[in-house]
């Protein structure tokens, strides 16, 4: 399994391109002498970009030249907010040799593919094959996604890398109401200017949460405790205690 997840969430209207690296950082749980050990899912922010007002060919180029680098080359999952101009990001992004997942936020009911059609030459031009570009995605989904990843200790935020302390803040001022019908709503409260950095994480942990459900981890982890159906938002737990010696 590749080791990063990288998730990019490009800047719109007067936000900025924040683009978190996440580390998998399995541990084992239990004691194998008494046959009890399994690997426990664990993620670790190894780096946050914050790019601003810098033209997206500029963006592409940049983050191009980073995922080439040793550390990250053939090792990563590359997910970006596909939603309005983000999908001409990620085409672009494509000329350049990376693989970009899109993920389009939605008021959905389940995740759908997101394809395009290409016609193949080697067969007709009326032959049409559907390629993926990424997975449109409800975003209340992401939000019970980003629960379990919280309230099961699986992701964390070193505070000496860059920018912790803003991706804190908008996680904090994140919070659901529930609207006249009945149904909780998130987003940024009134304090709180922009939520690129949650948008950013949502992706992760929604990423995250698909694969822990892949048969490859299913051999090795066992269930573990459920979230909470209440969603309260807790993020201070992300925040605090990284991992250490895991």
């Amino acid at each position: 399994m590749k080791e990063f997840i990288v998730s990019w969430d490009i800047a719109k209207q007067n936000d900025a391109t924040v683009i978190q690296f996440w580390w998998y950082k399995p541990v084992i749980l239990g004691d194998k002498r008494q046959g009890n050990e399994r690997f426990f899912c664990r993620w670790q922010c190894d780096y946050i970009i914050k790019w601003e007002q810098m033209p997206y060919t500029d963006q592409v180029e940049k983050l191009a030249m980073i995922l080439e680098g040793a550390k990250y080359k053939n090792n990563h999952i590359l997910l970006m907010d596909g939603t309005g101009v983000g999908q001409a990001v990620a085409d672009l992004a494509r000329t350049k040799g990376l693989k970009p997942v899109e993920i389009v936020f939605s008021g959905g009911i389940k995740a759908q593919p997101l394809t395009y059609g290409q016609a193949d030459s080697r067969f007709s031009s009326d032959m049409d094959f559907k390629l993926m570009r990424g997975w449109s995605v409800p975003k209340q989904e992401m939000i019970t996604d980003a629960h379990t990843i919280l309230e099961q200790d699986r992701a964390k935020v070193p505070g000496t890398i860059p920018y912790a302390a803003e991706f804190k803040m908008q996680l904090e001022h994140f919070q659901g109401k529930v609207n006249e019908k009945g149904h909780t709503t998130y987003g940024n409260d009134n304090e709180a200017k922009h939520d690129d950095f949650v948008a950013s994480f949502l992706m992760f942990c929604w990423q995250a949460k698909q694969l822990i459900k892949t048969e490859e981890l299913q051999k090795t982890e066992k269930p573990v405790i459920r979230a909470s159906q209440s969603y309260d938002w807790n993020p201070l737990k992300i925040l605090s205690n990284p991992y250490k010696g895991n």
